[in-house]
């Protein structure tokens, strides 16, 4: 591992995992962390868009699938690279939901892993990634709409705290990773859509 856990980020997950905990969030974090129920909801957004013959839109949401895709990428890249344990796996008394169900490290549990995959977080950086590349690319929508696409990051980021799954840097290490390839891909766009509107017209 290239790091050690710093004081502050261990004791923000314990406050955040271990010591804020409550009823509500105890049920939304695991559908927070869900992949299959983002992924639901882009697939009817798309078909919404093609059967309404929204193209603009169709592009915009494909746009920001292209950034979380590179986000996704990027991520991966970094946890072969750091190898960090999760908490889960790391610290005692953490709070984990596997299968459906909450359960608790004990208070003598001792770290075995030598690696993990905890730095820096996928789901962090894909939602980032979606939420900024859409807003960016998504001007005329109304201010509420876009920002909550950035309340999306941040309310998946708490989860994985909350889960067990992340450390608090992990999530910050993966708003970046997904901020850059959200802009990245924001700037694809934007020199791609330039392009074409200085093509010559047809039969030139």
């Amino acid at each position: 591992m290239l790091f050690h856990t710093p004081g502050w980020d261990a004791s923000l997950q314990r406050l955040l995992n271990q010591q804020w905990r409550w009823g509500a969030m105890d049920a939304l974090a695991p559908l927070l962390s869900s992949g299959a129920l983002l992924a639901g909801a882009c697939a009817v957004a798309a078909l919404w868009c093609a059967a309404r013959r929204r193209w603009t839109a169709l592009a915009v949401l494909l746009a920001a699938l292209a950034a979380v895709g590179l986000a996704d990428a990027g991520a991966n890249v970094v946890k072969h690279a750091v190898g960090r344990v999760r908490p889960l796996n790391a610290v005692a008394g953490t709070y984990l939901h596997e299968d459906g169900q909450w359960t608790r490290r004990a208070p003598d549990f001792a770290q075995t892993k030598e690696r993990g995959s905890s730095y820096v977080s996928s789901h962090a950086a894909n939602t980032m990634a979606l939420a900024v590349a859409a807003a960016l690319l998504w001007p005329g929508a109304a201010r509420a709409a876009r920002a909550g696409l950035l309340l999306l990051p941040l309310a998946v980021g708490y989860s994985r705290i909350y889960l067990g799954k992340h450390y608090p840097s992990d999530v910050l290490g993966g708003w970046l990773v997904g901020l850059f390839a959200g802009l990245v891909v924001w700037a694809a766009f934007r020199a791609a859509a330039r392009a074409w509107a200085r093509r010559p017209p047809p039969g030139r």
